[in-house]
């Protein structure tokens, strides 16, 4: 009787495993495949004696790696000092329209890349709205060069401030009340109450928040080949996309890739080094302002028209555009259909994908501790495995057994995109559920192994309706970071193979601007309706805070 008491959380503990092992085994045949393409095709190109044509022109190789690393740093560091300055003014103050603010913070997160864009030239373009007022108040045309440095600053800093504002604001809200209070008691007040209390209450949040914008940054591509302007403002990602679609030099790309990969590797394990790993939400961004004592309400009101304008003027320029654009020509083309039911597709396959993969790591972490090192880590190597580094790799495999990824027909295209979008997906999906999913395995495996439900009818009746919200959450956030991808369809892209942004991007090749703000609006409404519909179906009701709640 004891022999088989003792024997099935045994089997259980099998069960848990299962998942985890064989979501970590294709983790694994991926990551190999596409390593050992790009070792092919590096090494091949160093055989034939062509090391200068596999990316050893060690001057532009350097020039490349220098210019990726720096314009990461300074996103990170530009990033960092508006969210601090904003979310504390956010945390101080009590305003009308403060919970709007608090609930917008998150578009920036769920809004296309090329969405985003295109909202930071219709701000600060020649063209722009900035442009346009200054010309206005001076009498005359003011000249504004947005590409290069200013461009990709920028442009980094509309997708990366709101989420480290959120990070900034949450931290303050853990704060008890009752610190402020002794604040003021001690006739701790301004800058003194900044660097003795305020900053290291919130320094793990920007440092870790910012640390991972350093991460993102490092492997950014649509941004930079927008608002590049030249050879000279190159990246690595862009320099493995024209090796391989505009140079087509396999040799060259794999070369870059493998740096990339390094690059990466040496940026995780910094990270981790460094404590960089998020707290779980500690705090309320919607908490109640703290006190005003000491003043310093107009140095707040800059922080907060600064901080709101860079957070959601380039959404807003985008919605006014694309009311004002042409539709009716997006409604007569059957290319647009085309690629809203292809984004559609790839999107919720993509978003099923990563919630497979990453769900199965995080269920077999939580089921069994002594493993949950490895789950984590199987899920960390998309981390250092950059999207266009992967791609390039299956794009060099698939032409090593013979299939071209773009001649060969759609169907090689769709799942490569799937599997890559959905592969980049996992690591958010740990970040959402290992936290609710390792609290509730804490809690109740004592009671359910006591009345006998283990394995997969545990899962069904007991951790599928908790994890309700944040698989909800982390479903729609894999859906829409697909739905509004473009660096992978740069590679996989073919005439019979469209999406939404890569047809956006077309259009803006062409000049056709009026045309891709119409696309561009309708993207942007398309993402958040479907983050919104994703996540009401599966949670049963909308988002508190605009969907940053996890439990």
């Amino acid at each position: 009787m004891h022999r088989a008491r003792a024997s099935r959380p045994a089997r259980s503990l099998s069960v848990h495993l299962m998942p985890g092992l064989i979501a970590a085994g294709v983790c694994a045949c991926i990551a190999g495949v596409a390593l050992m393409a790009l070792l092919l095709a590096g090494t091949q190109g160093t055989r034939q004696g062509s090391i200068g044509q596999a990316g050893a022109d060690w001057a532009a190789l350097a020039r490349i790696v220098r210019f990726t690393v720096i314009q990461a740093i300074l996103s990170g560091l530009l990033a960092m000092g508006l969210a601090v300055g904003f979310g504390r003014a956010l945390a101080r103050r009590r305003f009308v329209g403060r919970r709007v603010v608090l609930a917008l913070l998150p578009l920036p997160m769920i809004t296309p890349l090329i969405v985003g864009g295109l909202g930071i030239l219709s701000v600060y373009g020649q063209q722009g709205w900035l442009a346009g007022y200054l010309a206005r108040a001076l009498g005359e045309d003011v000249v504004f060069n947005i590409y290069g440095w200013p461009g990709i600053l920028l442009a980094h800093g509309f997708f990366n401030t709101a989420f480290l504002t959120r990070l900034v604001v949450q931290a303050y809200g853990a704060v008890r009340p009752q610190t402020w209070a002794i604040a003021r008691q001690l006739g701790i007040e301004g800058w003194q109450r900044f660097y003795r209390i305020e900053w290291p209450l919130i320094r793990t949040a920007v440092f870790s928040g910012g640390l991972l914008v350093v991460g993102l940054c490092l492997t950014s591509f649509v941004l930079i080949l927008m608002f590049g302007g030249g050879p000279g403002k190159t990246t690595l990602e862009v320099a493995i996309y024209q090796s391989l679609r505009i140079d087509f030099a396999p040799a060259r790309a794999g070369w870059l890739a493998l740096l990339q990969l390094a690059l990466c590797a040496v940026f995780v394990v910094l990270f981790l080094g460094l404590g960089g790993a998020i707290q779980e939400d500690a705090g309320n961004t919607a908490a109640q302002p703290f006190g005003l004592a000491d003043g310093g309400l107009l140095g707040d009101g800059v922080w907060l028209v600064l901080g709101g304008w860079f957070a959601l003027a380039p959404l807003l320029a985008v919605a006014l555009s694309a009311a004002a654009a042409p539709w009716a020509w997006m409604i007569a083309d059957p290319i647009f259909y085309q690629a809203l039911l292809t984004s559609l597709a790839i999107g919720i396959a993509a978003g099923l994908c990563g919630l497979l993969i990453g769900g199965s790591l995080v269920w077999s972490a939580c089921g069994d501790p002594r493993w949950g090192r490895f789950f984590d880590g199987v899920g960390t190597l998309w981390l250092v495995m950059p999207p266009l580094a992967l791609s390039a790799g299956l794009f060099l495999a698939l032409r090593a057994v013979g299939i071209s990824p773009i001649g060969g027909g759609p169907a090689w295209g769709v799942a490569a995109v799937i599997g890559v979008n959905g592969l980049m997906a996992v690591p958010f999906v740990i970040r959402i559920l290992r936290p609710p999913a390792g609290r509730i395995a804490k809690r109740y495996t004592p009671l359910t192994l006591s009345v006998g439900l283990r394995g997969w009818r545990r899962l069904w009746r007991v951790e599928a309706p908790l994890l309700r919200r944040p698989a909800a959450l982390a479903l729609a956030l894999g859906i829409v970071f697909s739905l509004g991808d473009l660096g992978v369809m740069t590679l996989f892209g073919s005439p019979r193979l469209q999406t939404l942004p890569l047809y956006l991007y077309q259009l803006m090749a062409g000049y056709r601007i009026d045309q891709a703000m119409a696309v561009a609006g309708f993207l942007l409404l398309l993402s958040l309706a479907v983050f919104a519909a994703v996540f009401a179906l599966i949670a049963g009701r909308y988002p508190r805070d605009g969907g940053a709640g996890y439990g």
